[in-house]
């Protein structure tokens, strides 16, 4: 009975290493795993932020503006904007935008005040890079004068231009924003870059803009591409 006993204990004891020796290789199995999932996901991360750099320095080659790292989100597989479309309207934007539209479509209600070279052609900030509109504005003898609005103040074209507007509508002018993009103005270096264009107002003709630009800056090198937005 008592060798009986023994080979019992001995038993019962081999069964209890080989559980604990099944447990730990599950253990050491499971975190395998969990480490070789981390490092697949940020190997598929480094993936995408690669492809991105390498889309970016494809753009810089063709003379074109990188995005900023902000203005990069793609979009769902249930639709919206596309990635050119990102941060650069919203709804209270498009709002407002529809409504300095239909505010440029309404015909002067007042007598024609002073004249259009109170407006300065260029009004922009003076370093940075920052959103620009062109609009043209028109007296009751149809003479015609392009103004170049941007600021750094403002994320939206729109904004760029509705002061400008405001002003011109409430002196019985008429005028029309004929679209806009970015700047990137470098004084140091005696360098502004057109490029892009508007969510809301579309592309315009950037030999127009630079030209109003290069009355402001004579000495200035002034680039324009369609490139970027």
């Amino acid at each position: 009975t008592m060798k009986r006993n023994a080979r019992l204990c001995l038993s019962n004891l081999a069964v209890l290493h080989l559980s604990s020796s099944a447990l730990a290789f599950c253990q050491h199995r499971s975190i395998s795993s969990i480490a070789s999932q981390n490092q697949a996901s940020k190997d598929s991360t480094i993936d995408r932020l690669s492809s991105r750099s390498i889309e970016w320095s494809l753009m810089s080659l063709r003379g074109g503006h990188q995005p900023s790292q902000t203005g990069l989100q793609m979009s769902t597989s249930g639709g919206g904007m596309s990635r050119d479309d990102n941060f650069t309207t919203n709804v209270a934007e498009q709002k407002d935008a529809a409504a300095l539209k239909q505010r440029m479509n309404e015909a002067a209600d007042t007598q024609f005040q002073g004249s259009l070279d109170s407006f300065p052609a260029c009004d922009i900030s003076p370093r940075g890079v920052f959103k620009y509109v062109l609009i043209e504005a028109t007296d009751n003898k149809g003479g015609k004068k392009y103004l170049v609005r941007g600021n750094v103040r403002y994320d939206y074209h729109v904004y760029c231009a509705r002061p400008t507007v405001e002003a011109l509508k409430d002196a019985g002018f008429s005028a029309q924003v004929l679209g806009g993009g970015r700047m990137k103005f470098l004084p140091e270096a005696q360098r502004l870059d057109i490029y892009g264009k508007s969510h809301s107002f579309g592309r315009e003709d950037k030999s127009i803009t630079a030209r109003v630009c290069q009355t402001m800056f004579p000495d200035y090198t002034i680039t324009t591409s369609n490139e970027g937005y």
